[in-house]
């Protein structure tokens, strides 16, 4: 079987990117400094990360993006991705999670759901080539567990 075309999934965080840029463009005075957010304009959301035990976000007032944004990360994983061989019955979604370090580093990465465990591998790979600009709350970078989902198309050609 051969990769013909990946989609990716990005309903949440293309929602948020929406909301951000409508925020930024359309809700706050253009003479403020536009990278400055009031302090508690989303709903800044922490948990205690199951893999590393340490606390991390779940929403933030910005949320993580890599250098060069979403469709930068969507075009390499389009063309890096390989599916080599799958079931019959294979379950086309991906999921794969990681923190984004107020660094901008990547760590506690996990496959999530992968039925082959190999396209999820590839994707982290992937995602860890990339610099991070981390996510912010309350005007402060904080670690944000990131989930980041692929459907997969998959075709007898």
């Amino acid at each position: 079987m051969q990769l013909i075309e990946m989609l990716v999934i990005f309903r949440e965080i293309g929602a948020l990117l929406l909301y951000l840029f409508i925020l930024v463009f359309c809700c706050v005075p253009h003479s403020a400094a536009p990278d400055v957010i009031p302090p508690g304009a989303y709903a800044c959301k922490s948990e205690i990360d199951s893999v590393t035990r340490l606390k991390v976000y779940t929403t933030a007032d910005i949320m993580p993006v890599n250098e060069g944004g979403p469709s930068a990360l969507m075009r390499k994983l389009t063309k890096n991705v390989q599916v080599t061989s799958a079931p019959e019955d294979y379950d086309s979604r991906v999921i794969v999670a990681f923190i984004v370090n107020p660094d901008g580093t990547i760590m506690g990465e996990r496959v999530i759901q992968d039925q082959t465990s190999k396209v999820g591998k590839q994707m982290i790979a992937i995602v860890k080539e990339f610099k991070w600009h981390p996510g912010i709350c309350n005007n402060k970078k904080v670690p944000v567990l990131h989930q980041l989902p692929l459907q997969i198309c998959l075709s007898n050609d």
